[in-house]
């Protein structure tokens, strides 16, 4: 019986990481930096007992090889803002993207829980695209995760500016 990974007719080894960097290397196009704003947000429910929420927001990349709506890497997290349903974060950061045909990056509301584990609320999926010229405001709904209708559940307000290629 042969255990750990396996080599291939080339003699390099086969594995879920090599795969998963080979679909990442197939991309279409190349590299963008871009900046990313999470503005501001809305939840529609209360998610606490107290019927409001201590939100933050993720922006990921997907696991193309695997799930694609499993985030692979987080490009950003918001701070956490304690008893809130209007939350305005005005967080922003840099990342490095591949824009392409299916792109769509993750991005996932949280509620933040001191006693247990923190809370997946909503999702959405933010297409990228080559064409930014001027900063671009993004209102993007949020929905239930894992119901059998999308329900909006909030929505967030994002800037995307795409940046030189040096910044």
């Amino acid at each position: 019986m042969m255990y750990g990974s396996m080599r291939s007719a080339c003699g390099r080894k086969d594995s879920a990481d090599s795969k998963a960097r080979d679909a990442d290397k197939m991309r279409k196009g190349p590299k963008i930096r871009v900046e990313f704003t999470v503005i501001r947000g809305e939840l529609h429910v209360g998610v606490d007992s107290n019927g409001l929420a201590d939100p933050y927001i993720k922006i990921g990349k997907p696991d193309t090889a695997r799930d694609k709506t499993q985030a692979k890497k987080w490009y950003l997290t918001t701070p956490i803002l304690p008893k809130c349903m209007r939350p305005e974060w005005n967080y922003s950061k840099k990342a490095n993207v591949w824009p392409g045909r299916d792109y769509n990056l993750i991005v996932e509301l949280w509620d933040h829980n001191v006693v247990h584990k923190d809370k997946l609320v909503a999702r959405g999926f933010l297409p990228i695209k080559y064409g930014y010229k001027e900063p671009e405001e993004i209102q993007l709904s949020l929905t239930e995760t894992g119901a059998r209708e999308e329900n909006e559940i909030a929505t967030v307000l994002l800037k995307i500016e795409k940046l030189p290629e040096k910044a």
